[in-house]
């Protein structure tokens, strides 16, 4: 086994060799017959999500078992973490020239004009005797709370 393969074999006088991505491997479960428990060895049942569905494959007579069983859903569960990393993580690539720096954008520009600019004009409006000295204040008071 590896972080991300398990290899198994089986087989005596044909061989079945195979070699499945631990990203696969979604459950791991161990039984032990008491001549087994004697022997100090036991079956390590492994289930692997295929493209076809469930295959579940027996590891026979592995010493240490329960070991066995903790150390691949170890390593089944960080390659399974890796792969979803990998899945929502984006990368970009590109071949084009590094591009320049952009520069900062320049402060946006106002049609209305400055509160200084509109408070002397509204002066101007109350001193000509256009605006009473309540409409002043009042727009002024507008003005100022723009601000």
């Amino acid at each position: 086994m590896t972080a991300t393969t398990l290899f198994f074999e089986r087989g005596t006088l044909t061989t079945d060799s195979q070699q499945v991505p631990t990203n696969q491997l979604f459950d791991i479960d161990m039984r032990q017959s008491l001549t087994q428990k004697t022997r100090g060895v036991g079956d390590v049942i492994v289930h692997i999500h295929r493209m076809s569905g469930v295959e579940q494959v027996i590891l026979s007579d592995v010493p240490n078992p329960r070991e066995a069983v903790n150390v691949i859903n170890q390593v089944a569960h960080q390659a399974r973490m890796n792969a979803q990393t990998v899945a929502n993580t984006r990368h970009i690539s590109s071949n084009a020239a590094p591009s320049a720096p952009v520069e900062p954008a320049a402060p946006a520009v106002s049609n209305e004009p400055d509160a200084m600019e509109q408070l002397a004009k509204l002066g101007q409006l109350r001193d000509a005797g256009v605006l009473t000295e309540e409409e002043f204040a009042q727009k002024k008071a507008e003005i100022l709370a723009r601000m």
